[in-house]
């Protein structure tokens, strides 16, 4: 699981599709959804990254992309935004969202 920094997010970001879950600890819908994203991780393994930016730790990050809720969840093709999940969904979802951006 990628915990992205300023440092790394557009070395990152800039490959094929990206999920982000944008978190903070003190979110209590964070950590439910925070359970989910290790296993997204390893199912898509080779086809997409799925990684986490901590919103306390990489306030520029929120500010750059806009996070004003927790969680929020941006998914981002060659480094361009392309989906935004706001709130907390069923996990079904999120596989949803990365299979519809793999099949374009």
């Amino acid at each position: 699981m990628l915990h992205l920094t300023e440092q790394d997010f557009d070395t990152t970001a800039s490959t094929w599709i990206v999920m982000v879950d944008f978190f903070a600890d003190r979110c209590g819908p964070c950590q439910i959804l925070g359970k989910l994203m290790p296993h997204l991780s390893k199912k898509y393994e080779g086809k997409a990254i799925v990684a986490k930016v901590n919103t306390d730790l990489q306030p520029a990050l929120s500010i750059r992309y806009n996070v004003s809720g927790l969680p929020t969840v941006v998914v981002l093709k060659d480094g361009v935004e392309v989906e935004r999940l706001r709130g907390l969904h069923p996990p079904e979802k999120y596989s949803e969202v990365l299979d519809e951006w793999l099949g374009k």
